[in-house]
């Protein structure tokens, strides 16, 4: 999926470029080259980690992890960029952590009800026969419940190696976005371009040498074409949301963007509940309400910031 998302936007962005004769494409300080390559990695480590994330999360607690970006970015501005960090988003960074924990649900938190102990009551026999057949039914149902703890045990490692996976994809996804600030001279289109390589490299190095099983990479010719088409319509959707984000920021100030988007945690959570029946618990939901509220937070602070100040020269 990475190789057909990164490709695709590699090629007509690459061909958009060549059309329209972009004069900043190529980065001048060698500075600029380590920044556009340490970009293009993170980018591209970005996709591919969120594609990654889904194969062990349900799509609402996956984009809700990949939604505390904005923390991350923070983050890295802060030790990077000596961004100045006020009292607001000090604060909604603590509230958007709180919900990445209300819906991830940590187990020295949260204890899991599935490895909880079950009470078994058996009635006492007298006889032979009798006690045999408790020994039996025991044995069995120590056994099963030895088999569900075992499941229950790997479906929590699953888990959270889904959300080690979607926080690897909002620290990279944060990281791009400081590098992105750091790079000068060079188009946003040029910048976009050398994300679908770092893209590319990043999937053809894992079909190489990490996933033995990656048919496209070894074996070309072995891919159907109902799976060609289903990666060509992911392709496809990455590119065609990757526009429209980029004309609706022409369009629209950037906070009612951000908005906009929070709002995809929303529909996600209604796709798994109505498409796929995984309805989520209501410790998910509120941290999920939590880390949309962080974002529209994070967005609206210059414009909460600006009243404030206009009241306060009003009272003057």
């Amino acid at each position: 999926m990475l190789l057909a998302r990164s490709g695709m936007q590699t090629a007509v962005l690459g061909l958009i470029l060549v059309v329209t004769g972009c004069s900043n494409f190529l980065p001048v300080r060698s500075m600029d080259w380590f920044l556009v390559v340490c970009q293009s990695i993170s980018s591209g480590a970005r996709v591919g980690l969120t594609f990654a994330c889904l194969e062990y999360l349900p799509i609402g607690d996956a984009l809700t992890i990949i939604f505390s970006e904005p923390l991350w970015t923070l983050v890295l501005s802060k030790v990077f960029l000596k961004t100045r960090i006020g009292w607001w988003k000090f604060t909604f960074a603590f509230v958007l952590i709180s919900g990445v924990v209300l819906c991830t649900q940590p187990p020295f938190l949260f204890p899991s009800p599935n490895m909880t102990h079950h009470h078994h009551h058996h009635r006492h026999h007298h006889g032979r026969h009798h006690h045999h057949e408790q020994s039996v039914a025991l044995n069995d149902s120590l056994s099963n419940e030895t088999t569900t703890n075992k499941n229950a045990v790997d479906d929590d490692c699953d888990y959270y190696m889904g959300v080690v996976l979607a926080v690897g994809a909002a620290v990279t996804g944060a990281a791009s976005n400081v590098i992105v600030a750091k790079i000068e001279q060079i188009s946003s289109t040029a910048i976009v371009t050398y994300s679908g390589v770092g893209g590319v490299v990043l999937a053809l190095g894992y079909g190489v040498l990490v996933d033995p099983e990656d048919k496209i990479v070894p074996n070309f010719a072995m891919v159907t074409a109902e799976e060609w088409l289903t990666l060509l319509m992911l392709g496809g959707m990455g590119l065609v949301g990757f526009f429209a984000l980029t004309r609706s920021l022409q369009l629209i100030p950037p906070t009612t963007v951000a908005v906009l988007r929070a709002m995809e945690i929303v529909l996600a959570y209604g796709v798994q509940a109505v498409v796929l029946g995984e309805v989520p618990n209501s410790l998910a939901i509120a941290g999920s309400s939590l880390v949309i509220t962080s974002v529209v937070a994070f967005a609206a602070e210059n414009v909460f910031m600006t009243c404030a100040a206009g009241r306060m020269c009003g009272m003057h």
